[in-house]
């Protein structure tokens, strides 16, 4: 900073002297050439009324320096070009607003104008803008958002969106192409997904460390112990014929009986690819996080994490002692082998009524008086009070041909040997669960990890389902907590939307409820 001196107007540096000098001398070139301009302007045009002398606002022509090089303020030499006309652009206005208030250098106001050039980094510009002071000449870097340093914001929240919409770099390229914005880079945006992946992960594993505190404490609540019950079910990222699984990926989740939400989460992967390219071309793979974390068959994922996330969650203090899940004997015997023996199994009755309908469908084939028609479900329904119809034979059965019970022996012994089974297991089949929770997390997977699409070969498909996990527990509001963790302003609009997203789950969950 100068030496301050008294001067007549007060005390003032020399390089602020220097500055309204420099102020002065462009405020008065500029106003003798419009002078000049209005002097033509007035010669040449007859006013009609004395309102039609031109007033117009000189805009200076900077056409004799189209073709020169002028160096910017970071030293780099600058083309003037008409780039910045071209395509669409994502700006905040406000910023644009801020930075064209004055120039860096003699502090008169900027001309969007006057913009000369502009440098793309992703869907963030900076425009360079150069100022009409004759004295001055200064060229400003404008930003059109915020940014710090080259990391911009607009950057981090599109790749929040990627994740959380199901997206990769080909379909956001796509939307981006279309809209007639400027595409992004592979570097840039899987830096960024990189880099807001961390924080959803983040997010994800304090809400399941929330969710397991209240599954603790409503447990306590209804049965009056500490003995977890959890649901658990597996998804893949290919879809299995049904007797081949030959998925790179796949993913578990574990949620409380009692909260609905999730408490713990895993995922495998055979894939690196890193490890893969290094191994096409023959070198070393460079020092990096591997992200294949399972060799075993497709199968052999859901055991895995199974048992790894029961052992996982009793270390943090829920002690889960019966698990709700499809008929699979391979994940209940591997539990009891590598964790505990008393582990309780217990059916999950989506999974139990399959099979009984599919039996069900290969007797009709058999006898001709079991049809679709004939609705034994219903019948069944009211098997408790069966009292009355042996009380009352002449009650019609509503559901039956003629309003009379079926009299065919054959069938009778069918049925008899098809439910033999399960009264044997009545015990089991009275305390049925359902893994309803862990199917709507399954698909809320699929839809930020679509299944025609590969994600398993980097960290990708493990923020995609982190981030299914917080959308699970907390609703669509993860993304502004995720903005916040960031240190990103979430926006009225991202919360706005956020809201009404969870206020529509919320009433969707009620109907189904009260139906």
């Amino acid at each position: 900073m100068g030496k301050l001196r008294l001067r007549n107007n007060g005390f003032r540096t020399s390089k602020q002297e220097r500055k309204l000098v420099s102020i002065r001398e462009g405020q008065r070139k500029r106003y003798c050439e419009e002078d000049h301009h209005q002097d033509l302007a007035s010669k040449s045009v007859h006013a009609d009324h004395s309102y039609a002398v031109t007033s117009k606002r000189f805009v200076p022509d900077i056409s004799n320096i189209v073709h020169e090089e002028v160096l910017d303020n970071d030293g780099n030499n600058l083309t003037p070009t008409d780039d910045w006309r071209v395509g669409r652009r994502v700006v905040e206005l406000g910023v644009i607003a801020d930075h064209l208030q004055q120039c860096k250098h003699c502090g008169l106001p900027l001309s969007l104008h006057n913009t000369i050039n502009i440098k793309t980094y992703g869907l963030g510009s900076v425009l360079k803008v150069l100022c009409t002071n004759k004295s001055c000449g200064n060229i400003n870097a404008i930003p059109t958002g915020k940014h710090d340093h080259k990391i911009w914001d607009v950057n981090t929240k599109l790749a929040l969106a990627a994740i959380d919409l199901g997206l990769g770099e080909h379909q956001i390229n796509g939307l981006l192409s279309i809209l007639n914005i400027p595409t992004v880079s592979h570097c840039m945006i899987d830096n960024r997904i990189r880099e807001v992946g961390d924080v959803i992960e983040s997010v994800a594993d304090k809400s399941l460390e929330e969710w397991t505190e209240k599954e603790k404490e409503m447990t306590r609540e209804s049965v009056g112990n500490d003995n977890v019950t959890v649901s658990v079910d597996a998804a893949w990222q290919r879809r299995g014929s049904g007797r081949s699984y030959d998925s790179l990926t796949g993913h578990c989740s574990m949620i409380g009986s009692k909260t609905g939400k999730v408490i713990n989460y895993k995922w495998r992967s055979k894939a690196c690819r890193i490890c893969q390219r290094a191994e096409i071309s023959g070198n070393i793979p460079r020092v990096h996080k591997c992200n294949k974390n399972f060799t075993g068959s497709a199968k052999a994922m859901e055991p895995d994490m199974v048992v790894d996330m029961v052992k996982e969650s009793r270390s943090k203090g829920a002690n889960i002692t019966a698990i709700i899940g499809d008929e699979d004997t391979t994940t209940i015997a591997r539990l009891r082998a590598k964790v505990d023996p008393t582990i309780v199994k217990l059916s999950d009755s989506n999974h139990m009524r399959k099979p009984i309908r599919n039996r069900l469908y290969e007797l009709k084939n058999k006898h001709s008086t079991l049809s679709p028609s004939h609705q034994l479900y219903n019948e069944m329904l009211q098997l408790p009070n069966c009292s009355r119809f042996i009380a009352d034979p002449s009650i019609k059965y509503k559901s039956l041909p003629y309003g009379k019970p079926l009299q065919d022996k054959a069938l009778q012994e069918s049925l008899t040997t098809l439910f033999q089974k399960y009264i044997l297991n009545s015990e089991k089949l009275a305390n049925l669960g359902s893994t309803q929770s862990n199917e709507s997390f399954n698909k809320s997977v699929a839809a930020k990890a679509p299944k025609n699409r590969f994600y398993g070969g980097s960290r990708s498909l493990a923020y995609r389902v982190a981030a299914a996990v917080a959308q699970k527990n907390t609703g669509h509001k993860y993304t502004v907590d995720v903005n916040v963790s960031s240190g990103l302003s979430p926006g009225l609009y991202t919360r706005k939307l956020a809201t009404l997203r969870d206020i529509q789950a919320r009433k969707r969950k009620s109907r189904s409820h009260y139906n």
